[in-house]
């Protein structure tokens, strides 16, 4: 109890004094006595305030404790189920509201079919709950959207095996937009080079003359993937390179070399590109490769460089496939220089 007590205080000051482990282990187990109207330490004949660890949840969710606190989403279901005032009810709803910016917590809660169909559906058509409505509306416009990004995938999945998924990319938009906003051109940039997609100069190419200016999450999933009307921005640009690097990583490589992510991949040339379509082969040589702690003399970089001379410039597909072959290249290299 002493643990939780002390971590409720720290709700109040900062987000530093809550990293205890213990901490929301005991919150939890509060809150569950909370819904269920139980005592809790068993035996201690203390009674937790459902408003008031409502209320806390809500601080929580804002100190950025999304994802620590699934727990709670039907819990707090239950909560307003079992409530006897409406302060309690309406704390109660605005926590879960607010939990729905973490997916998985949506996920959950859109899962609670009879609390959907019943209570929150009894409480909406009685007309005097504005919460109830608001989480209930938030609740199936999302759904909606995630439905129809589902079909957008699935229609295309065939064609791209590596694309990210829909819960990824709504991971990705709710990481700086509420799921029923828009992204503005800046935020839709910002969540793709997080995806990743690239070059950001062929997104922006795209998107030149477009009348559109915000992205829903249903627009943003299907520029990604892409409609029998609507060229993706994954298909056209990311899953040819995505299966070389899924193939390169799997492949063995040098010791003391550690490969970089799809992400960090797309992210160096992005950075070595300056915000162009394409990778000069001097920059490759002058940047690229020291940034990767790959010596830029030995046996296999001059055959690799070799392989590209008369070339100035790289795709982001072109550069995934000689970065790859030049790490198998120093693979071999390194072997056959520990067997002589």
């Amino acid at each position: 109890v002493h643990v939780l007590i002390c971590g409720l205080l720290a709700t109040n000051v900062s987000s530093e004094r809550l990293q205890s482990a213990c901490f929301m282990e005991y919150f939890a187990c509060a809150l569950q006595a909370a819904a269920c109207q139980t005592e809790w330490p068993q035996g201690s004949g203390v009674f937790h305030s459902p408003c008031r660890l409502a209320q806390i949840t809500q601080r929580l969710t804002h100190l950025g404790y999304h994802s620590s606190l699934l727990f709670a989403v039907p819990l707090l279901a239950q909560i307003v189920e079992v409530a006897q005032d409406q302060a309690t009810t309406n704390v109660a709803l605005v926590a879960l509201r607010g939990l729905c910016r973490n997916v998985d917590c949506l996920k959950a809660l859109l899962q609670l079919t009879d609390f959907r169909q019943n209570m929150l559906h009894a409480m909406c058509e009685s007309g005097e709950d504005s919460d109830a409505r608001d989480l209930a509306s938030y609740l199936i416009t999302v759904e909606g959207m995630f439905e129809a990004a589902q079909a957008v995938l699935d229609e295309s999945k065939r064609f791209i095996p590596h694309a990210p998924s829909v819960h990824d990319l709504a991971e990705l938009f709710s990481s700086v937009a509420a799921l029923d906003g828009e992204l503005a051109t800046e935020q839709l940039l910002e969540v793709l080079r997080s995806t990743p997609i690239g070059p950001t100069a062929a997104v922006q190419a795209s998107l030149s003359g477009g009348a559109q200016r915000g992205f829903s999450f249903e627009d943003f999933a299907r520029y990604v993937y892409g409609t029998p009307t609507l060229l993706g921005w994954w298909p056209s640009l990311m899953e040819n390179t995505a299966e070389v690097w899924e193939a390169a990583s799997a492949s063995p490589g040098p010791s003391g070399m550690a490969r970089p992510s799809l992400l960090q991949l797309v992210a160096l040339f992005e950075q070595g590109s300056q915000g162009k379509s394409t990778l000069s082969t001097t920059t490759l040589l002058e940047k690229s490769l020291p940034s990767l702690a790959i010596p830029t003399e030995g046996g296999a970089v001059e055959e690799a460089f070799a392989g590209i001379r008369g070339r100035e410039k790289m795709s982001l597909e072109e550069f995934a496939r000689w970065l790859a072959d030049l790490y198998v290249a120093l693979a071999n290299e390194e072997r056959e220089a520990a067997e002589e």
